[in-house]
């Protein structure tokens, strides 16, 4: 399964680039995410061939004039994820924050993919802290001097970033 990003908006193709998507998006709780990855990963297990499903929700965000640390989004910490909530309000923000030379953490999301999935490359225009929960993940980092030879995509094609 490769993941991609798209930016279908309007604002986001000017130049008409033509788009031939490889994945939808569709909108599911986690326990339906859950589920769909149990029963992709039977499948895989079994030989046959199954969809990959991708997770990627914000569970923290701030606005860039707001001050403190990022806020829950929805019902994250509310109805859903609780103990994750309370574990990242015991989270040092001051000592990212310092980390980060003094900039505020803007997002902060939650990915989740399965066994054998990819992203291809890409720039992520926020900063990125990774944990890996079980399995491992091979990532591949370049120094920003490559940028130049690394572009995948033309300005403003819809999988720019």
């Amino acid at each position: 399964g490769r993941f991609a990003y798209y930016d279908m908006g309007p604002q986001k193709n000017p130049c008409g680039y033509p788009v031939i998507r490889t994945n939808e998006r569709v909108e599911m709780r986690f326990p339906a995410f859950r589920t769909e990855a149990s029963k992709a990963r039977q499948k895989k297990r079994a030989g046959k061939q199954a969809d990959s499903v991708y997770l990627q929700s914000a569970l923290l965000h701030r606005d860039e004039q707001e001050e403190g640390p990022p806020r829950p989004v929805g019902s994250f910490g509310i109805s859903c994820a609780v103990q994750v909530a309370k574990d990242i309000q015991k989270f040092r923000w001051d000592w990212l924050r310092e980390q980060m030379s003094g900039r505020h953490v803007q997002t902060c999301q939650l990915f989740c993919g399965q066994e054998g999935d990819f992203s291809p490359c890409h720039y992520d225009p926020q900063d990125n802290l990774f944990g890996q929960v079980r399995g491992s993940k091979r990532v591949l980092l370049f120094h920003p001097r490559h940028l130049a030879s690394l572009y995948p995509w033309p300005v403003n094609h819809p999988q720019d970033r």
